[in-house]
């Protein structure tokens, strides 16, 4: 049987342990719920050497992007630090080795287009060379003919003169035939080209992935270092807590087609949806708090 000391301690233990257990949930509350932990702090993971880029050099595009939210927002968002559980990684799988082909195919286009650029202006000065001789030949023949006839030396030189301007002209046919030849290729592959890229416009694009579960951020697909800059801001967006939001310009758009690739800005939705973000952790709703709280935990340091 109990005593009424020793029911009194019991009392008092059951009591701290409350309290201790109070004070633990509301500070464990305060600092995951009704404020928001940033930094978030990432680290350049594996980067695929088939994309052509190196560790440093995505490290560079991701500052950029990162310090962008910094800057616009005003407030120190996101870190670099490379012992960060947050994790970059470019991850070259069949959708970056497909538009990997398709750039070869169209820089083998553009290099055609360059030669029958060559060629155009090749055939254009060419064209312009035996115009002006043309027209000399043309005006001695008019003024000797005024005249009843050429002498013999000039007779001769013009003779000359005639069978050039025809080589010239058989030239200027073969350069022609060449050319719209190269042409009709050109144009060929340029459409076979689009035609390609039209029906897989809603596949091969820039692709990315931010998943809280693991703490990644994976790139599938991008083109150049200012499409990887881009879809960097947007995924270190849903790290930071972001959701898609409706704005087609914003950066937090679930399409980047109206974005601007040189300079790209966050719109003002993108920052209200962020701060929205933090501060709806005041309305304790275990859904969202635990949604919400997947997402940052891994990015804690």
């Amino acid at each position: 049987m109990k005593t009424k000391a020793s029911s009194r301690i019991g009392n008092i233990l059951i009591s701290l342990a409350a309290v201790i257990l109070i004070l633990t949930g509301g500070y464990f509350a305060y600092t995951n719920i009704f404020s928001c932990k940033f930094p978030v702090k990432y680290s350049i993971g594996s980067v695929d050497s088939r994309f052509k880029t190196t560790q440093a050099e995505v490290k560079n595009v991701a500052q950029d992007a990162s310090e962008r939210w910094n800057t616009t927002d005003g407030k120190n968002l996101l870190n670099f630090d490379q012992n960060a559980g947050l994790k970059i990684n470019l991850v070259y799988d069949q959708r970056q080795e497909e538009l990997d082909k398709l750039n070869g195919e169209l820089d083998q286009i553009k290099s055609s287009k360059s030669t029958l650029d060559s060629q155009n202006q090749k055939f254009n000065d060419f064209l312009a060379s035996y115009q002006s001789k043309l027209d000399s030949y043309n005006s001695e023949v008019k003024k000797w003919n005024s005249q009843g006839g050429a002498p013999a030396d000039v007779f001769s030189s013009l003779e000359s003169q005639r069978k050039t301007l025809e080589q010239m002209q058989a030239t200027l046919k073969q350069m022609a035939e060449v050319f719209n030849v190269n042409a009709g290729s050109y144009n060929n592959d340029l459409t076979q080209l689009n035609t390609v890229l039209n029906a897989k416009k809603d596949e091969i694009v820039t692709k990315g992935e931010y998943s809280p579960s693991d703490a990644t951020i994976n790139i599938y697909t991008f083109g150049n270092e200012e499409e990887l800059r881009l879809v960097l801001m947007h995924e270190l967006g849903h790290a930071l807590g972001g959701d898609h939001i409706s704005n087609p310009q914003a950066i937090m758009h679930d399409i980047l087609d109206l974005s601007n690739l040189k300079d790209p800005k966050l719109s003002q939705d993108d920052l209200d949806d962020i701060n929205k973000t933090c501060s709806s952790r005041l309305n304790f709703n275990s859904s969202r708090y635990f949604g919400y709280l997947s997402r940052l935990l891994p990015n804690r340091q």
